[in-house]
């Protein structure tokens, strides 16, 4: 009995763990009709989701299959696959001609306009399919459904990001004269935050615009250093960068612009004190936030 007890607390801790996991994400069907439900009472009535359409899971109800989603942040008038458009419009006539008048102004208000008895009114409409009527409204899919007739999507949203990140290639420009053009291979690792903008897709894309800090290690001679056999030729230095970082997927690549400096009398003597470089960002996961 015990070892029954251990496998259903295993299986109850893996399926909480699925469900913080699946709750807030974003997914489009890859199936068409898939069915969707919405209950008040004894009363079910259920609803088509036509191919490529996207939905939110909202919350998991631990004593059976279904799971709530909603389609507020997709389905928007004018919006979405042609297949879908037809099938609205079809409902839309089917509606027009059972009822002489369709409340217009209600299927196109806002979700903070929207009181419960307007929710429940948009949901007795009548709909065969799901389409713009049914922004800010919350359904239950089955779990079999959500698995087998529809994947991930990441929707476009703006968000906090940050890092850490190292720039193993610098470009440091010359001016004729005292510098000379030199590309650097070296360690440094520094601190970036900055804004993500995620773009919308089966597949995870985003830009990151970010700002950043940390310390690396520079080439540095002094006349004293420059033919002294064994002497350090480099030198600790504070590095502030800005960029652009693209994602795709788990691989990223940016392009920096930044300033090294080295404290003390040593960074007075250096040639690139302050002076810009380019830097080049280029690996797997170098932010995952």
């Amino acid at each position: 009995m015990k070892t029954v007890y251990t496998i259903l607390a295993i299986i109850c801790i893996a399926f909480s763990g699925f469900s913080q996991a699946i709750i807030g994400n974003s997914y489009i069907t890859t199936a068409d009709n898939v069915e969707v439900y919405w209950a008040i009472g004894s009363d079910t009535l259920s609803y088509k989701v036509p191919l490529g359409t996207k939905f939110r899971v909202d919350a998991i109800e631990n004593d059976s299959d279904l799971i709530t989603i909603s389609f507020w942040e997709y389905a928007d008038r004018g919006k979405g696959n042609h297949s879908s458009e037809r099938q609205i419009a079809r409902s839309l006539q089917i509606q027009k001609e059972r009822d002489a008048v369709i409340d217009t102004v209600l299927l196109q208000m806002k979700k903070n306009e929207l009181t419960q008895k307007d929710m429940e009114r948009k949901y007795a409409f009548g709909f065969n399919f799901i389409g713009y009527w049914a922004n800010y409204l919350q359904f239950k899919i089955r779990l079999t459904d959500l698995n087998d007739k529809s994947e991930s999507y990441h929707p476009y949203k703006r968000s906090f990001t940050y890092g850490v990140m190292t720039l193993p290639i610098k470009v440091r420009f010359g001016d004729n004269g005292n510098r000379f053009f030199a590309v650097e291979e070296n360690l440094n690792l520094g601190i970036n935050l900055g804004y993500k903008w995620q773009l919308q897709g089966r597949k995870v894309q985003a830009h990151n615009f970010l700002v950043g800090a940390g310390m690396t290690r520079v080439d540095f001679e002094t006349p004293d250093t420059m033919d002294a056999e064994g002497s350090d030729n480099t030198a600790s230095a504070l590095t502030l960068n800005v960029g652009w970082l693209y994602q795709y997927e788990s691989f990223q690549a940016g392009i920096f612009f930044g300033s090294d400096f080295i404290a003390g009398s040593s960074g007075r003597d250096w040639d690139f004190q302050g002076k810009p470089w380019l830097g080049l960002a280029l690996g797997v996961s170098l932010f995952t936030k």
